[in-house]
């Protein structure tokens, strides 16, 4: 049996805690589409129950409510008994590997993860990927071809990212050092943690955090061959293949001289600074690694003057926050507080922080309901009226520009980083 992140007595400790009270269902956004008890946390909890405990089989109902979990944690500060679901559920999905659930097509998912992400492999298979993505993209809606291909749904196909074989930290040197003003020093040190989904699709936000960093007086590291923060791998189960990730990103970031860990990525942050002390079981190197990680945004707002340095877009934004940047890393305030000084001003939407449905291999996995989050979320956004959505979450912007494609709502969707960026190319005030 795969060991889960945290020990299995402390597991059993947490579900015991559960007084079935429900106060965790309404948050949890497949429970909302779904009305049904095994798709939400309480339901979750007892096929948790049974599979840690020996008295359910994967092969008994149990796989798809809890391969479904996106990992969202809005179940986590809803429960009053402050039961950390979360871990209850990797230790599930860990549970489910373990038992081979999903049959061979799952295995032959899990074995191919495993592979990719721990070797970091993604510029082999991702060169096969730009050729379909490629021939996908140009496939019509309204061809009949087009009815056959994956993700395609009531006449659209998905809105898919584009996909580069060349990562992006290719683009620079090691160290990408700032323009100073003659006597001025650089602000810190960086070290640039870009994760797999920047490195290889949305290029656009690591190439503006770069830009935007250097600009404000900040040093910026990027090693070569960046590896995938693990994940994916957690998402189904591997914690073995999770744990081989976190060892080589502990040895290769820990043993940089930067003064921070910077990440754009909400689910990469979140797994460096939250996950990894738990996974690596508190080893020293662990601890010390999450300790010096920041969100782009922490970064930026707490350590540089770019109030006084950016100019301001002329159109407001709203802004929707990623699951694991609100309640994995706790980063509400930052960003909000950078778009409304860059921008025509920030129209909140409502529920801003709950889920887009993107949630990794979950969209990809159960498509069709993560369509249905998706369209709650974009109905919040069409509210607003805003022309542009800024998040902190790459995966979140994949997910929000093909759910607002299909709700017809004429939105950009933009990483914060982005937004700052624009703005430090125009004039300050």
């Amino acid at each position: 049996m795969l060991q889960s992140a945290i020990p299995l007595a402390d597991v059993r400790e947490q579900m015991a805690a559960c007084i079935k009270c429900a106060a965790c269902m309404p948050a949890c956004p497949t429970y909302r589409i779904e009305h049904r008890e095994s798709m939400g946390p309480r339901g979750r909890l007892a096929l948790a129950v049974g599979l840690l405990e020996g008295t359910l089989t994967a092969a008994e109902g149990a796989t798809l409510p809890i391969s479904s979990c996106i990992d969202c944690r809005a179940c986590v500060p809803a429960c009053p008994r402050h039961i950390r679901l979360d871990d209850v559920f990797y230790a599930a999905k860990a549970e489910l590997a373990a038992q081979r659930s999903g049959g061979f097509t799952s295995w032959v998912i899990r074995k191919a993860a495993r592979v990719i992400v721990t070797g970091n492999r993604f510029h082999r298979v991702l060169a096969a990927g730009r050729l379909l993505t490629g021939i996908y993209r140009g496939i019509a809606d309204t061809s009949p071809v087009a009815r056959l291909l994956p993700f395609f749904r009531n006449g659209r196909k998905r809105v898919l990212p584009d996909i580069v074989v060349r990562p992006m930290t290719d683009d620079y040197a090691e160290v990408v050092e700032p323009v100073l003003a003659p006597g001025q020093s650089p602000v810190a040190r960086v070290a640039f943690f870009p994760g797999c989904v920047i490195n290889f699709t949305q290029t656009a936000i690591g190439h503006a955090t770069v830009r935007a960093l250097t600009r404000l007086g900040v040093t910026v590291v990027i090693p070569k061959q960046a590896p995938c923060c693990g994940i994916p791998l957690l998402s189904i189960g591997d914690r073995a293949g999770a744990r081989q990730v976190a060892e080589e990103v502990i040895q290769r970031y820990g043993s940089l001289d930067a003064d921070w860990i910077i990440t754009a990525c909400a689910s990469c942050g979140t797994t460096l600074r939250e996950t990894y002390p738990d996974l690596m079981r508190g080893a020293a190197p662990a601890r010390a690694l999450a300790e010096k990680v920041l969100d782009v945004s922490e970064f930026i707002h707490r350590h540089t003057d770019f109030a006084e340095r950016a100019g301001r877009i002329t159109q407001p934004v709203t802004y929707h926050d990623p699951c694991h940047l609100v309640r994995g890393m706790g980063v509400t305030r930052e960003p909000r507080e950078i778009l409304r000084q860059v921008s025509d001003g920030l129209m909140e939407m409502d529920g801003a922080d709950r889920c887009c449905g993107f949630g990794g291999l979950f969209s990809a996995l159960h498509y069709d309901l993560s369509l249905e989050v998706g369209a709650e979320k974009a109905r919040a956004v069409a509210a607003t009226g805003a022309p542009i959505v800024a998040t902190g979450c790459p995966g979140c912007q994949m997910q929000m520009t093909d759910t607002l494609n299909r709700e017809g709502v004429p939105a950009r969707v933009l990483h914060t980083i982005e937004v700052l960026d624009m703005a430090l190319e125009k004039p300050a005030d």
